[in-house]
This record gives structure tokens, sequence and C-alpha cells, in this order.
């Protein structure tokens, strides 16, 4: 397959100079290149791509794609010839906040314990991270179930961190952790919403 994508120069009706980009794909099983064109210069450049890169346009594995293909690609990742290393799917931005969200959770149990003395704080943080952390690893096997966990445990946080935060007025960590419940829960409920679907 071969992407080639042209920029040329169109001069308007009071001479301004302005691009219309022109691209067209070239479908050849045989020949799997890719071409990039930088036209910042004076002139236009053709640069083929030698695949060194993880571009994968099309899709994941090359096969079909904008009407036609129907090889492999050469994207078979099951013979790889680097030692038969395959190639790991990466996190969901889902997986990312959870991960995130659950850091935040428990570096907040661990700075109430560190400044305060509170044991409380420390369990609950502790908790609530190692929760997080199992919805995180059970997000793309079973997404409503670690979903559901996910919002219970959020809209509870958001609770308590907010009844909290309306008594303190604390920022951190009371504030912090009530606006981040508030958009995980949210995340969460629209997870399982688009699951169920």
């Amino acid at each position: 397959m071969c992407f080639l994508s042209v920029k040329n120069p169109v001069y308007a009706a009071r001479k301004q100079k302005s691009f219309k980009t022109i691209t067209g794909v070239v479908s050849d099983s045989k020949v799997p290149t890719t071409f990039t064109v930088d036209s910042a210069g004076g002139g236009i450049d053709i640069l083929p791509d030698s695949g060194g890169s993880d571009d994968n346009f099309g899709g994941g594995s090359g096969n079909g794609g904008g009407g036609g293909g129907g090889g492999d690609g050469g994207n078979d990742d099951k013979d790889d010839e680097s030692g038969g290393h395959e190639k790991k799917a990466g996190m969901s931005m889902s997986q990312k906040l959870t991960l995130g969200y659950a850091a935040l959770v428990g570096i907040g149990g661990l700075m109430g314990f560190l400044k305060g003395g509170s044991k409380k704080s420390l369990i609950a943080g502790g908790l609530s991270a190692s929760l997080l952390l199992y919805v995180y690893t059970a997000l793309p096997s079973n997404p409503v179930l670690a979903s559901s966990v996910g919002l219970v445990l959020s809209a509870s946080l958001l609770g308590v961190m907010g009844s909290r935060f309306k008594n303190s007025g604390k920022i951190f960590p009371a504030g912090v952790v009530s606006i981040v419940s508030l958009v995980m829960s949210g995340g969460y409920l629209h997870g399982i919403m688009r699951s169920l679907h």
C-alpha cells in the first residue's frame, strides 16, 4: 500500500497564496511503502518511509482498508524476526485515568497519615487505591463490572470528600479529590452505558 499526499499552491482571486492538499492511496500488496511529503521549503520532497515506525495506517494488521487490500500487509507479528516478541495492546484512556485516580487517592491517604497521623486516611486511601487497581485490570475484560465498582467507589469518595471540602474549605486533598471523583463518576457511568448498548 502506498500513501501519497501533495500540497499544490493555488492562487486565489486576490493573488493570495494558499495550499490545497491532494491525497491518494495506491494499493499494491507486494510493495508496502509510505511516502511523506514536506513542502515547507521551496520545493516538494517525496520521501519513502522504510517502515521503521509503528504508524500502522489503516488499522492494526494492514488487512483491508480503503476498499481492497485483502493481503496480510506484512505485519504478521506471530513470526517476528526479532525474537518472537508479541506486540502488546496499549492502555485505554479509561485505564490511564483510573490508574492516575488510584495514585491520587493512595497518595492522598498516605499524606493524611504522614501529616496528621490519621490511620483512617491511610487505610481508606490504601483500600480505595487497591479497588481502583482492580478496576484498572478488569476494564479490558469486564468493562461493566469494573465500571460499576469504579462508579460506586468514586461516588462514595465524592460524597465523603465533598462534605469535608464543604466543611473545611481546603482545596487539597478534599477539593481536588471531590472534583476528580465527580469527573470519574461521570466517566464510569458513561462506560457502563456504552457497554450496555
